[in-house]
């Protein structure tokens, strides 16, 4: 029997994600993707912070999540999986 550590199922998930994947640097306040709007992709952040926001009825911004170097953003649409 064949048997697979966690670390080299790891590196095999990090191969295939390296190749269909670029990286991309964007600049402070950059709006990656509008709420609505289908995400070009995942965002694997890689250094940095990224803001996942909506705005409430009355006009207010509402931070849904905060993503550092690891994390992704614009996986949370479920429909992006489809």
């Amino acid at each position: 029997m064949l048997r697979i550590t966690i670390e080299e199922k790891q590196n095999a998930v990090v191969l295939r994600f390296s190749a269909i994947s670029h990286q991309t640097t964007f600049p402070p306040d950059a709006t990656l993707f509008v709420e609505g709007q289908t995400p070009r992709g995942v965002f694997l952040l890689c250094s940095g912070k990224v803001k996942l926001s909506t705005s409430s009825r009355d006009g207010k911004v509402l931070i849904l999540k905060m993503a550092g170097p690891g994390e992704n953003a614009g996986a949370e649409r479920g429909d992006l999986w489809r």
